[in-house]
């Protein structure tokens, strides 16, 4: 959770911006998922287990490509530069 003040948090998909409570863009996804297979009658812990596949698949699959990245490209991954090259091979992956 983020904190928003001395004593409060921020519930997870949610976030402060310019003053007001907004959903966050980069767990929005997680959360619609979350209500939507509650809704459709799934369990938690049959919600939390798909949640993790697909965490531990989009690892593997970022791993895979980065992998690729840096066997074509030495030297140019770097900490600072990753998630930029992982959208650019994604965009071009999904534009073939």
């Amino acid at each position: 959770m983020q904190k928003i003040g001395k004593n409060r948090t921020m519930p997870f998909g949610y976030m402060m911006k310019n003053g007001a409570i907004t959903t966050d863009p980069a767990e929005v996804l997680a959360v619609l998922t979350i209500f939507s297979e509650y809704m459709a009658g799934k369990s938690l812990n049959e919600i939390a287990r798909n949640m993790y596949k697909k965490v531990r698949q989009m690892e593997s699959d970022n791993k895979d490509i980065l992998l690729q990245f840096q066997d074509e490209y030495p030297d140019v991954t770097n900490t600072d530069n990753v998630n930029d090259i992982l959208a650019a091979i994604k965009k071009k992956k999904n534009n073939k």
